[in-house]
């Protein structure tokens, strides 16, 4: 198991490698053509331009973006939820995880659990909205089956002809 991640390792390093020297060839093979001709001529100023940009447009993908978080849904709390709440507990226990600080309701027959924070899932990042404390978000998102989605439609749709 340790070889497999070692591995991974290795290879992420040796792909960043490989985009900067590609990024680098970019740039230096047209600036040799351009340095050993004898004149200048406008297909190898060119050539030397778009190596420029692809060199940088090659080293911005290199850089790590934040991940923004966007509630899946309707965010659910242990005071109106009391049984949901204990069988996530119960849940979490079997499996000896800890208990998601968030519970959203999503719109589809289906349940997940997700950490988010840190930097390409490494370590954790403040988060805005909890007084920039420096822990995970870790969610979780449970759906409602098709028919009940389509009945809270139903009743929200109701409640607002009203």
């Amino acid at each position: 198991m340790a070889l497999f991640a070692v591995s991974a390792i290795a290879m992420v390093i040796g792909s960043y490698l490989f985009v900067l020297l590609l990024a680098a060839a970019c740039v230096y093979l047209p600036y040799l053509i351009l340095a050993n001709s004898d004149s200048f001529s406008l297909q190898i100023g060119l050539l030397f331009l778009f190596g420029i940009v692809i060199a940088v447009a090659m080293l911005w993908s290199l850089i790590p973006r934040r991940d923004k978080f966007k509630a899946p849904g309707m965010l659910l709390d242990r005071a109106t939820q009391p049984r949901l709440f204990a069988e996530l507990e119960s849940i979490a226990s079997a499996l000896n995880e800890t208990l998601p600080s968030e519970v959203h309701l999503i719109g589809a027959p289906n349940a997940f659990v997700a950490d988010r924070g840190g930097v390409m899932g490494l370590g954790c990042t403040p988060h805005p909205c909890r007084h920039h404390q420096a822990s995970p978000r870790r969610g979780n998102a449970n759906g409602l089956p098709d028919h009940s989605a389509a009945m809270l439609g139903k009743v929200a749709w109701s409640s607002q002809s009203n």
